[in-house]
């Protein structure tokens, strides 16, 4: 109890010695170097509050229009043909997503007397 009492005063007296070296450099003339600088200053504190203030109701509006969701999207996984233009079969599509481990076997075969390239991947317990 003690030193957060201790804290709350250190606090207070670093705060008033703030507070009086800024009333020291406030009592000083302004030449226009500071006058520039505080200006500048100025106006990007404003574009800045005017950024978020247009972010925060452009968040707003897209909640408003489109509603929170409460669980991920559904992704629908595009299983057709790899850039080679081979076949690709995959076993269970969502669990190749989790999977830590994915074993790609590329097999050949003929269909209709034309060579066929099968991609098959299948997840695994472990590497190897």
């Amino acid at each position: 109890m003690l030193r957060q009492v201790l804290h709350a005063i250190v606090a207070v007296l670093l705060w008033v010695l703030f507070g009086y070296y800024w009333w020291i450099v406030l009592r000083q003339p302004m030449n226009p170097d500071t006058q520039m600088a505080l200006t500048i200053l100025a106006i990007l504190t404003l574009a800045s509050i005017l950024y978020i203030t247009f972010w925060i109701l452009h968040n707003i509006r897209i909640y408003r229009t489109q509603h929170r969701r409460k669980e991920r999207r559904k992704v629908e996984l595009e299983t057709g043909r790899d850039y080679l233009g081979r076949r690709i079969v995959i076993d269970d599509p969502y669990a190749l997503l989790k999977s830590n481990y994915i074993e790609i076997d590329v097999k050949r075969s003929f269909v209709s007397g034309e060579p066929v390239e099968w991609k098959v991947f299948k997840t695994r317990e472990r590497a190897g």
